[in-house]
């Protein structure tokens, strides 16, 4: 049989037929061959080899199959296999692969034989009901579903997809990356990850994104990735769903925002509560009375000495001693009902009185009518402060 008649024979037949050398570069293709490729002329496709034809992790799975065939000697039949060209259109084919020897019995090549298997009326049936179910899924989660391949290039998406990108049909999406709807720095990031999926297996669950637009504005979404293997568990693409959490996530950062501001205003608070403390204390006795004056310190006839703890940073407890003369001490306890800045306001307007009226007032009687006074004509006989006088006590040294 002459060449011709061979290449006549080949043209006929409805499967994909092509001859390699041990390099890997095409010496044979039928007409089947030529059309699944979009080649016209037989030279277009002669010396080329698998990475001219098939994006790259096809490319060195099917180049891996070739050196197997050649350094083994043995066929290799893979009944389906997906098949995904650079366009991204899906194909199943099964696929033989058998070592050519010459008359020495050297293997110099490899002949292969490839079915397209993806328009069978069987295949088709089952294609067909594995979409619809495919679709009736797809379009009943309200969430953005979407299929791309290992390039990161859509090539299936749902109805909420196309409706958060505003496009009207999936023509409009198919083929394209993030690159052409998002803005770049966000396209660049989601490429990243996607690529450290499609090498690692690794899958992205629930990861919060913020999707920047090419107008400027951002949208939040949760999303889930995970890779799409194929029989021979080798990575194909990846498939996702995004849930839009804007609302959620807005929320969430007015509350940390609003939390920020509330844990500093606490803090002033905290000093001020801090400062008012001080300053109270500065309300006590540092030193006592000496009877008579005119006595040393450890000399005095009567010896005062304190403990203070308040409850809070700040409180409604307060005691003054005063000498009335050398031989008599006043002696003023009180007790503001409450803890707290209320308690210590009332507190320090009792110092002020205190300070004021006690070297003068021999009679605790008068004393305490005229503290009332005070209290009653500024705080009204409804405050809210209630004021208990234990003691103001006129002691004379016998």
């Amino acid at each position: 049989m002459d060449n011709s008649l061979a290449t006549s024979v080949l043209d006929a037949l409805p499967e994909l037929i092509y001859v390699k050398d041990c390099d890997g570069r095409y010496l044979v293709s039928n007409q089947t061959h030529l059309k699944f490729h979009n080649f016209t002329d037989r030279k277009e496709i002669l010396g080329k080899t698998a990475f001219d034809l098939y994006p790259n992790d096809l490319a060195t799975k099917f180049h891996e199959d070739d050196l197997r065939v050649m350094s083994q000697g043995k066929t290799i039949v893979n009944p389906d296999e997906q098949l995904i060209t650079p366009a991204g259109k899906v194909f199943w084919i099964h696929n033989t692969k058998q070592p050519l020897r010459g008359h020495n019995g050297q293997i110099f090549g490899l002949i292969g034989i490839a079915r397209n298997i993806t328009e069978t009326p069987e295949t088709a049936l089952a294609l067909q009901q594995h979409e619809h179910l495919l679709d009736a899924l797809m379009e009943t989660l309200p969430d953005q579903i979407y299929f791309k391949d290992r390039k990161s290039r859509f090539i299936r998406v749902n109805s909420a997809m196309l409706d958060w990108i505003n496009l009207d049909n999936t023509n409009e999406i198919i083929g394209k990356t993030d690159f052409d709807f998002f803005s770049y720095e966000h396209a660049q990031q989601a490429f990243e990850d996607e690529q450290n999926l499609i090498q690692t297996g690794e899958p992205i669950l629930h990861k919060e994104e913020k999707e920047t637009w090419p107008n400027g504005s951002t949208n939040w979404v949760s999303s889930s990735k995970l890779p799409i293997r194929d029989d021979q568990d080798q990575i194909i693409g990846l498939y996702g769903m995004s849930r839009d959490i804007t609302e959620r996530k807005q929320a969430q950062i007015a509350l940390g925002e609003y939390t920020e501001k509330l844990q500093e205003m606490n803090a002033r608070l905290e000093t001020d509560l801090i400062m008012a403390g001080e300053l109270q204390r500065s309300f006590l006795p540092r030193s006592y009375p000496i009877f008579p004056s005119h006595a040393a310190p450890e000399s005095s006839l009567l010896q005062f000495a304190h403990y203070y703890n308040p409850t809070e940073k700040v409180g409604g407890d307060f005691f003054s001693v005063v000498a009335i003369d050398d031989y008599r001490a006043g002696i003023f306890f009180s007790d503001v009902m409450g803890h707290g800045i209320r308690a210590a306001l009332v507190t320090a307007m009792l110092h002020s009185l205190v300070t004021e009226l006690g070297p003068h007032i021999e009679d605790p009687s008068t004393f305490l009518m005229q503290v009332n006074r005070f209290q009653v004509g500024n705080l009204g006989h409804r405050a809210s402060f209630n004021l208990h006088v234990h003691a103001f006590n006129n002691w004379r040294i016998k």
